[in-house]
C-alpha cells in the first residue's frame, strides 16, 4: 500500500523527522523544568518536598509514556502493538495518530516567544547572526510540520489511510531510538544529582 510517488515519500520522511525533532525539543524543555523543581524542593520545608516529589514522579511517568511515540494509545487500537510495530507491520500511520494530527493543526509560534530565543538573549556571547540563524531554523521547522500535517490530511481524505515508505519507517525508528536514549540519559543524570544531594543531608 505504498500509494504515492517516491518524492512524496522522501519528503514525508524528512518532514516527520523534523516534527519528531520538535517533539524532542519540547521534551527537553519539560525535563529542564522538572530538574528545576527538584532543586527548589531541596530548599523547601519537608512537607513541601513530599508534594514536589509526587509531582516529579508523575512527570517521569508521562515522559516514559512519551518515549514510544504514543505507545499507550496505540495499544488501544492496534491489538497491543506500539506505534512503531503498527507502522512496520502495515506500512501505514496508526489510525489514532492520523486522528491526532488532523485534530491538532500546527499553531505558529513567534521565535521571540520561544525558550530558545530567551536562552540566546541571556547568553552574552550570542551574536545577531546566531539569533537570525536560529530564527530561520525555527520557521523552517514550523513550515515542515505544517506541510506534513497537510500531507497527512490529503492522503487520508483521498485513500482513507496514510501509507508510508520504507525510508520513512527507517527515519522514524532512528528518531524514536534517539528520543528514548535522550530520556534515559536525562533522568539518569537527574537521579544522580538527587542521590548526591540526599547524601549531603
Amino acid at each position: 500500500m505504498e500509494g504515492y510517488a517516491p518524492k512524496a515519500a522522501e519528503a514525508s520522511g524528512e518532514e516527520e523527522a523534523a516534527q519528531q525533532a520538535a517533539v524532542l525539543a519540547a521534551a527537553a524543555s519539560k525535563l529542564a523544568d522538572a530538574e528545576k523543581q527538584a532543586k527548589e524542593a531541596n530548599q523547601a520545608e519537608e512537607e513541601e518536598e513530599v508534594v514536589v516529589v509526587e509531582e516529579e514522579e508523575e512527570q517521569e511517568q508521562e515522559a516514559a509514556a512519551a518515549t514510544d511515540a504514543y505507545a499507550t494509545d496505540s495499544e488501544d487500537e492496534g491489538d497491543g502493538m506500539t506505534s512503531m510495530e503498527y507502522i512496520m507491520t502495515y506500512k501505514e500511520l496508526p489510525p489514532f495518530e492520523v486522528e491526532l494530527i488532523m485534530q491538532n493543526p500546527v499553531q505558529r509560534t513567534l521565535f521571540a516567544d520561544t525558550e530558545m530565543y530567551k536562552a540566546l538573549i541571556a547568553d552574552p556571547s550570542t551574536t545577531q547572526e546566531d539569533i537570525d540563524d536560529a530564527s530561520d531554523e525555527h520557521e523552517e521547522n514550523q513550515n515542515m510540520r505544517i506541510r506534513f500535517h497537510d500531507w497527512v490530511r490529503s492522503e487520508y481524505e483521498a485513500k482513507g489511510y496514510v501509507a508510508v515508505s520504507d525510508e520513512y519507517i527507517a527515519r522514524r525508528a532512528r528518531t524514536e531510538e534517539f528520543s528514548r536514549k535522550l530520556w534515559e540519559e536525562g533522568f539518569s543524570d537527574s537521579d544522580s544529582e538527587d542521590d548526591v544531594e540526599e547524601g549531603a543531608h
